[in-house]
C-alpha cells in the first residue's frame, strides 16, 4: 500500500504541466486582438514597459504552437506597414530639410528599439516558423519595412537638399549637430542601402571630408584608445556598440589610415610596456604558465578588437592590401614577444630545465609543451629556428 501511494506521489510530482490548454482554432483571434496587437502597437509607439513581455511571448507562442504562423506572420507584417505608414510618414511629412533628418534619425533610432523588442516577443516565430517557409526574421522584416516604407518613400532629391542644407549652415557658421549625419549613415548602413541610391556622388564625397580632423582625434582619444586598452587588459567593455560605432565613423570619413596605424601602435606600445615586463618578472617555475595565460588572454583580446574594427577589415584593409586586425595582432606578438630575444633565451631556460628533470627520472607534466607548441605553429614559427638544438628532440616527442 506505501508503495502504491509513494508511486502516485511521485507521478502526481513528474507529470510535466500543460504550458497551454488546448485551443479551438476561432480562439486564436482574440489572442490577437486582445494581447499581441495592442501590445505591438505600444512598443512600435515606444511604451517600451507597458507591455506585459511574459503574456504576449505566450500568446505568440500558442498561435504558432497551433499552426497559426503564417497568420501571425501577416499579421504582424501589416501592423508594422500601418504603423510607418500612418505614424512615422505623417511626423516626416511637410518638416524642413534640417527638421526631416533630425527627425528621420528620432524615428530610426526608436523603431530599431521597438523592432528588437517584437523579436524577443516573436522569437518562437522565427525559430519554427520563419524558417520553414523561407520567410524573413521578424527583425529584417521590420528592416525591409522601414527601407521600403520610409527611406525610399522619400525622394532623392529631398534627402540631397537635407543634406545641403545642413552643410551650407555649417559653412556659415553655424553649429550643428553632427550626431544628425552620422546616425543617418549608421542608418543607412544597417538597411543595406547604398549612400549612392540616396545622395549624389558630389555630395557623398562632400559630406565624408566636412568631419575635420580634431573631431576624428577626439574619436580616437575619447572612446576607441581606452576602450581598446580595456580590452587588452581583460576589463569588461560594455560600450562595445559605441566603439564599434566610432571605428565605423573613422572609416566612413576616410580616416581608415588614422584608426589603423592608431590601432598598430597601441598593441605594440602595450605588448612591449606591459607584457614583457610581466614575462620578465616571472620565475623559471611559473614563465610556461604566464607565458600560455598571456597568449590565451592575448588571443581573446584581438577577437573583440577584431570584431570590434570589423567596418574597417572589411573596407578599408583590403583596398590598402593591408593584414586584417587579427592578423596584425598575431604578427605583433609573434615579433615583440616571442621572437624577443629574452622571451627566448626563457622558454629555452625553462625547457631544459623540464628535460634534465625528466631526464633524472622525474614524471613531468608535458602539458605546457603541447602548448606552446601549439602557439608557435599558430604563430607561423619555425621550431627549429626557435628552440636550441638540444630541445628539438626532446619537445618533439
Amino acid at each position: 500500500m506505501g508503495s502504491t501511494a509513494d508511486t502516485d506521489n511521485n507521478e502526481r510530482k513528474m507529470r510535466i504541466r500543460q504550458f497551454f490548454n488546448a485551443m479551438e482554432t476561432q480562439s486564436i483571434d482574440p489572442l490577437w486582438s486582445k494581447s499581441l496587437k495592442p501590445g505591438i502597437e505600444k512598443l512600435l509607439s515606444g511604451f517600451y514597459n507597458e507591455p506585459n513581455f511574459e503574456e504576449l511571448y505566450r500568446a505568440a507562442y500558442t498561435v504558432v504552437l497551433f499552426k497559426h504562423g503564417q497568420a501571425l506572420y501577416e499579421k504582424t507584417r501589416e501592423l508594422i506597414r500601418e504603423h510607418l505608414d500612418k505614424k512615422v510618414r505623417r511626423r516626416l511629412f511637410g518638416l524642413s530639410s534640417t527638421e526631416f533628418l533630425v527627425t528621420l534619425k528620432q524615428a530610426w533610432d526608436s523603431y530599431e528599439k521597438s523592432m528588437d523588442m517584437i523579436r524577443c516577443i516573436l522569437m518562437y516565430m522565427d525559430r519554427h516558423y520563419a524558417p520553414a517557409q523561407n520567410l524573413e526574421s521578424v527583425y529584417d522584416l521590420g528592416l525591409s519595412l522601414f527601407r521600403e516604407s520610409i527611406v525610399f518613400w522619400t525622394t532623392r532629391e529631398y534627402f540631397n537638399n537635407a543634406l545641403l542644407e545642413m552643410m551650407a549652415r555649417e559653412q556659415r557658421g553655424e553649429n550643428i549637430d553632427r550626431q544628425v549625419m552620422e546616425g543617418i549613415s549608421l542608418m543607412l548602413t544597417r538597411l543595406n542601402i547604398n549612400e549612392g541610391d540616396i545622395c549624389d556622388e558630389d555630395l557623398q564625397t562632400r559630406c565624408l571630408t566636412t568631419i575635420d580632423f580634431e573631431h576624428t582625434k577626439s574619436l580616437w582619444s575619447t572612446t576607441l584608445k581606452p576602450g581598446m586598452e580595456k580590452i587588452l587588459t581583460g576589463s569588461r567593455v560594455y560600450a562595445f556598440d559605441m566603439l564599434y560605432q566610432d571605428a565605423y565613423l573613422m572609416v566612413l570619413h576616410k580616416h581608415g589610415q588614422t584608426l589603423y596605424e592608431n590601432t598598430q601602435k597601441l598593441i605594440h606600445d602595450y605588448l612591449v610596456e606591459k607584457v614583457r615586463p610581466k614575462l620578465a618578472e616571472s620565475s623559471s617555475a611559473t614563465f610556461l604558465f604566464t607565458l600560455k595565460q598571456t597568449w590565451n588572454d592575448y588571443r581573446t583580446s584581438m577577437l573583440y578588437i577584431g570584431n570590434m574594427l570589423r567596418h574597417m577589415d572589411q573596407r578599408y584593409v583590403p583596398e590598402k592590401n593591408l593584414e586584417s586586425v587579427y592578423d596584425l595582432g598575431l604578427r605583433l606578438f609573434r615579433e615583440n614577444i616571442i621572437l624577443f630575444s629574452t622571451t627566448r633565451e626563457y622558454l629555452n631556460n625553462a625547457f631544459r630545465e623540464m628535460m634534465t628533470r625528466e631526464q633524472h627520472g622525474e614524471i613531468i607534466d608535458r602539458t605546457a609543451i603541447n602548448d606552446i607548441s601549439l602557439m608557435l605553429t599558430k604563430l607561423n614559427i619555425n621550431k627549429a629556428d626557435f628552440y636550441d638544438e638540444d630541445l628539438q628532440t626532446w619537445c618533439s616527442q
